[in-house]
């Protein structure tokens, strides 16, 4: 049985599968290439307005041309939002102008991952180093997305990663912080399941 509600929907019966499916979809993403450009009128004539379609900095897609198909994906219509693979972005000043430039043409967020580069072309090597720059903070950008891998990634090494096997401390706080914020979500929806019923 369905009981949330989205905003400003109220929630389908069970009898009414397409219903409870278009509900589900409503809060759906979806992703693009910078090479995928050219079919956005293709998602126009399936996606409604406002859905959020992110853009993924692929091994062959240059920095500049991850910012232009976020930025021709918020013209048509869609909540753009870019990753930003830090290891292969060159320096600081094209991080705040391709910033600077997201803003600008509407976008409001960014996904910030390390990306798969072996060595980073630039002063960043990790999302953290991004984010301890504040240089996004300065932008305006209000969404942050970042991805993560405390268990370690193949391509990265240990060192590139949250807390890394080196730093068990650093996996432990990350653990401590992901079983509160756990709680929090379970506890606001027994909440939210009394004030329901």
């Amino acid at each position: 049985m369905v009981t949330d509600r989205q905003a400003g929907h109220a929630a389908p019966t069970t009898d009414d599968l397409k219903g409870r499916i278009v509900s589900f979809m409503r809060g759906a993403s979806t992703e693009i290439t910078p090479s995928e450009e050219n079919r956005l009128p293709e998602l126009e004539s399936v996606l409604p307005g406002g859905t959020g379609v992110y853009v993924a900095h692929t091994p062959n897609a240059s920095f500049g041309q991850v910012i232009h198909a976020a930025l021709a994906v918020q013209r048509a219509g869609f909540h753009a939002t870019p990753h930003i693979a830090v290891r292969r972005v060159p320096d600081s000043q094209t991080l705040r102008a391709a910033l600077e430039q997201l803003r600008a043409g509407g976008v409001e967020r960014i996904l910030l991952i390390a990306g798969d580069a072996p060595q980073p072309i630039g002063e960043f090597s990790g999302t953290l180093d991004v984010l301890r720059s504040g240089i996004v903070e300065e932008s305006g950008i209000s969404r942050i997305g970042i991805a993560g891998h405390p268990e370690g990634h193949n391509r990265s090494g240990h060192r590139l990663t949250l807390g890394g096997p080196s730093s068990q401390a650093g996996i432990c706080r990350t653990r401590r912080n992901a079983n509160a914020h756990r709680d929090a979500v379970r506890n606001q929806r027994r909440r939210l399941r009394v004030v329901g019923t």
